[in-house]
């Protein structure tokens, strides 16, 4: 069986997966509990701390919770917007040999073997081929075929 759809990268996809890959891992997670640990610390000891210390304070509290979210969300539209890879329709085609990403005359197969891990989120899948580089999918291009698509990525790359 064979599976093909073709994706046009919108921002708020490209958005969605670069909050959910920032945040995802452990610095992620350990940047926004630091933030989070200053925002207390800020509230608690307000009183206390000087103006200086709680301009500090609460850039400190900002940087993930409000600072890197919205340089995430600017970025994503300007990579779909800037990269030509993203102005015309990628077509993909889940076959046996692996992933067959094409797109005017270029083609280019990625074998399963390939694929270190499947991250589906909400409204979309990444496929990724290393710990940076994945493949965005976006539900919405899947169509009805959207489960049967996860179940065939997930059986050739567990």
């Amino acid at each position: 069986m064979e599976y093909t759809f073709d994706v046009t990268m919108e921002p708020d996809t490209m958005r969605r997966f670069l909050l959910r890959h920032s945040y995802g891992r452990p610095t992620g997670i350990l940047g926004l509990l630091i933030s989070l640990a200053a925002l207390v610390y800020l509230v608690v000891r307000w009183n206390g701390l000087a103006g200086q210390e709680r301009i500090l304070i609460g850039a400190l509290a900002s940087v993930f919770t409000v600072v890197n979210p919205l340089l995430l969300c600017l970025r994503a539209g300007k990579q779909v917007k800037n990269n030509p890879y993203y102005e015309k329709p990628i077509t993909y085609k889940m076959a046996e040999e692996g992933i067959i990403t094409s797109q005017g005359e270029e083609q280019v197969i990625t074998p399963w073997k390939d694929i270190r891990r499947v991250v589906v989120m909400r409204k979309a899948a990444a496929v990724y081929t290393s710990s940076i580089h994945a493949f965005l999918f976006p539900f919405a291009s899947m169509g009805d075929q959207k489960d049967e698509i996860i179940a065939y990525i997930k059986e050739h790359t567990a």
